[in-house]
């Protein structure tokens, strides 16, 4: 995970080490965010500074997440599934999701940017 892919309100999987059962992990939301003097990236967890590059690991997205978020399932074949949350569609074929959502309101510099970010994994940047 790199620190610009996160936002306040992510969740976020903490490995809190390996027992006897194997790797141990703990979901968290992120409800801070914190750059030191050298640009390494801490993010407040729950009650403590965790160091991103060593303990957070993504969420894999999975039908039991779509359903927690209040998505509904609405179209099955052997092959895929549509889950549908208000205007917004996600269909989902096998390990592949699309994602449909109609009139999108951008209205400022920083909305594109998220946006941008959030589809292509990539910074919007601007040439001036």
């Amino acid at each position: 995970m790199k620190a610009n892919e996160l936002r306040i309100g992510n969740l976020v999987s903490l490995f809190l080490g390996v027992d006897d059962n194997g790797p141990n992990y703990r979901e968290y939301k992120i409800s801070g965010i914190m750059t030191d003097s050298i640009g390494s990236s801490h993010y407040l967890v729950g009650n403590m500074w965790i160091e991103i590059s060593n303990n957070l690991e993504p969420i894999p997205l999975t039908e039991e997440w779509l359903l927690k978020f209040g998505f509904e399932k609405t179209f099955i074949t052997k092959i895929h599934c549509n889950f549908n949350k208000g205007t917004f569609s996600l269909l989902k074929r096998d390990n592949h999701i699309e994602i449909w959502y109609e009139n999108i309101n951008v209205q400022y510099v920083h909305q594109l940017q998220n946006l941008y970010f959030a589809l292509t994994n990539e910074e919007l940047i601007c040439h001036t």
